[in-house]
Order: structure tokens, then sequence, then C-alpha cells
């Protein structure tokens, strides 16, 4: 797994592919009994333990693999979930291509990704 000690928000994006590809393997080939969420939000913390939206209601867990200002996080975003979506159709959990409900107007923006075992 990446080293979090080393970890840099802003690194360059293969870094966040590469790192995103980590956290959804595992110590597997390929994600063979993982689904995977993709996804993008000002806040972490309130995206993952929300009592509406909160992905703790269906994921193990959640890893930021970056940070990026509003609008070049949504075009990661997006890139990172036609990427993995194209790749592992059936253990993306993400329905759309794209990054609808991203703030755009966010100073700041983290990528993440859940994981259920």
């Amino acid at each position: 797994m990446h080293d979090e000690a080393q970890f840099d928000p802003y690194q360059p994006d293969q870094d966040v592919f590469d790192i995103a590809s980590e956290v959804i393997r595992g110590d597997n080939i390929e994600p063979a009994n993982v689904t995977f969420y993709i996804g993008g939000t000002q806040n972490p913390a309130d995206r993952w333990l929300h009592a509406t939206w909160g992905h703790v209601k269906r994921f193990d867990s959640m890893t930021i693999i970056g940070m990026r200002p509003g609008s070049s996080a949504g075009r990661l975003e997006q890139a990172l979930i036609r990427h993995f979506k194209f790749r592992h159709p059936d253990n993306c959990d993400n329905k759309a291509l794209d990054n609808r409900g991203l703030c755009r107007q966010a100073a700041v923006q983290f990528l993440y990704v859940c994981i259920k075992d």
C-alpha cells in the first residue's frame, strides 16, 4: 500500500492513478471480490460520516488519493472514473461517468476511493 508518510496531495496525475490502483487492488492482481467507488469532495469527513449520504453506510473504507483545486479536481475525478470503470465494470460502483456532484467553486477538492470487501 502507498506509504502515508510520503503522501503528497499535489502529486502528478499519474501518481494519483497509481495510488487509486493500489487502493482498489489491495494485495490482489484484480479486484475480483471488491466493490469500489471513486469520488471527489470538499469535506471528506462529512462525505464519509453524513447521516443521509455518508459512504460509511455502504463501504468499509475511504482513502484520500489526491487533492486539487476545484475544476482541475473535477477533470481528474472524471478521468479516474472512466479509466477504472472501463477496466473493472463489475467492481466500479460509480453509476455515471462524470462528476456531477462536485462543487466547482470550492477552493480545494479531495479525490478518494471507497472500498467494500
